[in-house]
């Protein structure tokens, strides 16, 4: 589940899952502290109010 108040989909009808945050790191060849920054920053949006 996600607040949809912070995790707003901005281009599909969900939020993007972890899985899709993993994916686009690969892709993208993030370096491991953006990975983490952004795995933290979406834990955040997944936490009730």
């Amino acid at each position: 589940p996600t607040n949809l108040d912070r995790d707003v989909p901005l281009d599909r009808l969900t939020p993007p899952a972890q899985s899709d945050i993993m994916a686009l790191a690969v892709m993208e060849g993030w370096p491991s502290d953006r990975f983490i920054k952004e795995l933290n920053e979406y834990d955040v949006r997944h936490r009730s109010a």
